[in-house]
């Protein structure tokens, strides 16, 4: 598992821990218990992601996680999401999700007004 891989999945699986309760579990109905849910998202990347984009929008009791996952406008080509220090780009290549480590690019701008 990759670096960025292991902070998103240990991320997650503390969220899961903490907020499993708030999990509507007749939305979400794959979630059989909180001790399978938590291995599973320890262990595979996909199932952390799968938290992170789907069960935390639309199978709580509110929207979570929305502070620290932005989709980027237009084609959603990628996603980036803030982990303590860490920015991670997340890409959904050939059914796959990709996660990889990047830095905020900033650019100054001048205009009058």
């Amino acid at each position: 598992m990759k670096k960025e891989e292991k902070i998103i999945c240990d991320f997650i699986h503390s969220f899961v821990e903490k907020n499993y309760k708030k999990i509507n579990l007749q939305k979400v109905e794959s979630i059989k218990s909180k001790k399978t849910i938590l291995e599973d998202v320890k262990n595979c990347f996909e199932d952390a992601v799968w938290i992170l984009t789907e069960v935390a929008e639309w199978g709580m009791d509110k929207v979570y996680l929305k502070e620290i996952y932005v989709k980027t406008e237009i084609s959603y080509e990628f996603s980036v999401i803030k982990i303590d220090k860490h920015y991670i780009k997340l890409e959904y290549k050939k059914c796959m999700w990709v996660a990889t480590l990047c830095k905020p690019k900033y650019k100054r701008v001048m205009y009058f007004d």
